[in-house]
């Protein structure tokens, strides 16, 4: 089709919620505390943008709304960042027809950062984060001015800073509640107490506590692992464990571990590592974790041969020790203050249970979390309303007692 190639223009974007693009609510902690969060996204030459900051924006400057907001503008808009971290803008960006039909969101493949941890700075990923993936799109042709243009342009700033004020009481109100909702809906605490040569113990990190990393589950647990068992303590600190001294040693490893690697999803790896090297009864090739995952012995190693690796161990007695009640037999799964017994494999049901927020899919199937419950409850009596745990009368099965 013949005529002129339109610009690729980025609609104003007002931020009033985070997850739908709406309703953003109030920063928490800042100096400013108790005003609204207001966001804009846009870029300098876009002229929807431009008209949206001299005609609607500026009017909260005017009629005192301003008072009430936290205001963030955020210059760029649909540019791009090339491979040499270079920004190209989208002045002067046009394309064609048939451009428009290949990549019809008019948007490219965001910047994608791989291996960043939890703990990245906020500055890097402010800066290499990619965009929220909004429609880009190209707009119809800017209407000609009409005999109406004077009374829409004083009337329609105004309508829209009541929309706006709207929002912010609706935002205001929400964040209570959000507040609220977020304390009420804390991590599940999951506790595994456990020794590394336990085969019962190793088929459970492999087989059933590494799905919490695949289906989901994790971003509702807090999860908390103990390497130390059916361990001893003798007198002058001297330790014994159940499957012998080869058994001490990886224990302190995982301790020395987890100690090293604060990060779960390194920790946990490593443990998991080891313990299908346990699995496999090829246990004594622990050391090759290292290097399948790609980590620095080093921390581990100066641990576990220093006396920082026996002091994590006896900590670590110290906890098991103190369970109440106390623990029978390994694995030991705690979730959420309460053990579970026999019932060990299906902590997952427990954690669905526990969780007071919105579950994660992986909770979906309440017929299943219903009938694993109610057979706990009927072969341990374990019953997870009643905030006491009932000791199984059954004969232990499944796991290696002290």
């Amino acid at each position: 089709m013949a005529g002129p190639q339109r610009l690729l223009l980025l609609p104003p974007l007002v931020l009033l919620l985070v997850a739908a693009g709406a309703i953003l609510l109030p920063q928490r902690g800042s100096a400013e505390e108790g005003k609204v969060s207001l966001e804009l996204y846009y870029e300098s030459l876009c002229p929807y943008c431009s008209r949206f900051i001299v005609n609607h924006l500026a009017g909260i400057f005017e009629d005192g709304l301003i008072d009430a907001v936290h205001l963030r503008l955020v210059p760029y808009g649909n540019a791009r960042v090339g491979s040499n971290s270079e920004i190209s803008c989208q002045v002067l960006y046009a394309r064609s027809r048939s451009q428009s039909q290949a990549n019809s969101n008019g948007v490219q493949d965001p910047v994608r950062i791989h291996g960043l941890g939890r703990s990245v700075p906020r500055s890097l990923l402010l800066r290499h984060a990619p965009r929220p993936t909004w429609p880009t799109w190209i707009p119809p042709p800017i209407p000609q001015p009409s005999p109406h243009a004077a009374t829409y342009r004083s009337t329609h700033p105004m309508a829209t800073r009541l929309a706006i004020a709207a929002l912010l009481l609706l935002a205001s109100a929400s964040s209570s509640a959000a507040a609220a909702g977020e304390e009420e809906a804390g991590k599940v605490a999951v506790a595994l107490y456990y020794e590394s040569l336990c085969p019962y113990s190793a088929r459970f990190v492999v087989n059933h506590l590494a799905k919490v990393f695949v289906d989901g589950l994790l971003e509702v647990v807090d999860l908390t692992l103990v390497p130390y068992g059916n361990a001893r303590i003798h007198p002058g600190g001297v330790i014994s464990c159940q499957h012998g001294p080869y058994e001490c040693l990886l224990n302190t490893v995982e301790a020395c571990a987890i100690d090293a690697w604060p990060d779960l999803d390194v920790h946990f790896s490593f443990i998991y590592c080891v313990e299908d090297l346990v699995v496999k009864r090829q246990y004594k090739d622990w050391e090759s974790c290292f290097q399948k995952l790609g980590l620095d012995p080093e921390p581990v190693t100066q641990c576990y041969n220093s006396e920082q690796g026996h002091k994590l161990e006896l900590e670590y007695a110290n906890q098991t020790n103190a369970l109440e009640p106390p623990h029978r037999y390994v694995p030991w799964v705690v979730v959420d203050g309460q053990p579970l017994l026999e019932d060990y494999e299906n902590f997952e049901a427990y954690t669905c249970k526990a969780y007071k927020g919105t579950p994660p899919k992986a909770c979906e199937g309440l017929g299943r979390l219903q009938m694993a419950l109610e057979t706990a409850e009927a072969r341990n009596g374990v019953s997870y309303n009643s905030g006491v745990s009932k000791l199984a009368t059954a004969e232990d099965g499944g796991r290696e007692q002290q």
